[in-house]
């Protein structure tokens, strides 16, 4: 089973006396699919992403940030990668 807040890559180190663990699954998940989210903008594109995106159609919105929405889109996606890794572990036993 695929535990998202488990260490991506566990190891036994201290440092003053704390464990570090790293970056959690999901995080790291995420910042996977964020690279190849960002991957898709040309170096040209990449400047637009913080300029603000306003909802059409819908009324008294705030505007978001296109870098914003691509950061939400990772992390979905790291929980779908998750869950459909889960599934599999589940029909394996």
């Amino acid at each position: 089973m695929t535990k998202p807040n488990e260490p991506a890559f566990p190891c036994q180190s201290e440092l003053h006396g704390v464990q570090h663990h790293g970056v959690s699954k999901r995080e790291y998940f995420a910042a996977m699919a964020l690279q190849g989210l960002l991957n898709q903008h040309q170096q040209s594109d990449v400047s637009l992403l913080n300029e603000p995106v306003y909802n059409a159609g819908y009324i008294n919105t705030e505007p978001t940030f296109a870098i914003e929405a691509l950061a939400r889109d990772a992390v979905s996606i790291a929980d779908a990668l998750i869950v459909e890794l889960n599934k599999i572990a589940e029909s394996d036993t």
